[in-house]
């Protein structure tokens, strides 16, 4: 088999990327992973911030992936990257690697309801002790200093965290600012690619149908058998939330509803769910 160019999936999160990664894992002429190590969080909040150079970024991604990517090669297998942090670098990894996108994208509404089931998304009462008080401000000390010099010690998964205009006080305009700007980032990379580089897959579409057109997107071909162990995975949701603690959309109050549609009702209209 010829070497093919590595594939990155893009999203903004909690958008089914990890499911996509394992269900691509299963055909035999792919390395799929989500999130691999070392992770790029930090590389893309610089890029995504204008603090660093996209020639420093650029340096640091290709140090991070060399070893992996020439090992992938060397045994003939596609390199599939599964994470949120490339939607930021699409344009870099495109540079490097004249890489191929798969654009992994979720209804907003869903993707707030899990982003506030998480309470390190844009917490509230952050200050609500003293000791607390002191353990965040360090934690947001390190942070700024982590972004500052793109050092990975101490890491969190906050290091990423995008930063919302101040405008935007409560969780749910923040979640709601967050599934704007990065589906709004991913497409205006994409927009200056070739068509053929990069396909749109709609979350709540992905099914055999799906399926068969990432394949053929990758290039490759499969058994029925190993469809069958793909479309299986693919039913799974590996980071799904189980213990449901923030109500469905449709039972939001009505001031929430507004907050979201006042942010997202653009980008929900281009992504067709409205």
């Amino acid at each position: 088999m010829k070497y093919q160019v590595p594939i990155f999936i893009v999203s903004t999160g909690r958008a089914g990327s990890k499911m996509i990664a394992k269900t691509l894992a299963k055909h035999p002429a792919a390395l799929a992973l989500h999130e691999p190590l070392p992770n790029l969080n930090m590389e893309a909040f610089a890029h995504w911030k204008s603090s660093h150079t996209t020639q420093e970024i650029k340096k640091r991604v290709s140090n991070k992936r060399r070893d992996l990517l020439n090992k992938v090669e060397g045994n003939g297998l596609i390199y599939i990257e599964s994470s949120h942090y490339c939607s930021h670098l699409i344009l870099i990894l495109n540079d490097l690697y004249g890489a191929k996108f798969m654009y992994l994208y979720r209804d907003g509404r869903d993707f707030v309801r899990s982003g506030l089931e998480r309470e390190g998304w844009y917490p509230e009462n952050i200050f609500s002790s003293h000791l607390q008080g002191k353990k965040k401000i360090l934690q947001a000390f390190k942070r700024k200093v982590r972004r500052r010099f793109l050092k990975q010690v101490g890491y969190t998964w906050e290091d990423h965290r995008l930063l919302p205009p101040d405008k935007y006080r409560s969780r749910v305009e923040k979640i709601s600012w967050l599934w704007v700007e990065i589906n709004t980032v991913i497409q205006n990379s994409l927009s200056k690619l070739p068509a053929d580089k990069h396909i749109s897959i709609r979350l709540e579409d992905f099914n055999k149908g799906g399926l068969n057109k990432v394949l053929s997107f990758l290039e490759l071909t499969a058994s029925d058998s190993i469809k069958a162990q793909m479309v299986k995975t693919s039913e799974q949701k590996p980071n799904k939330t189980d213990d449901r603690t923030v109500l469905p959309f449709n039972e939001w109050k009505k001031r929430d509803k507004g907050k979201f549609w006042n942010i997202a009702k653009e980008m929900m209209e281009t992504l067709e769910y409205v």
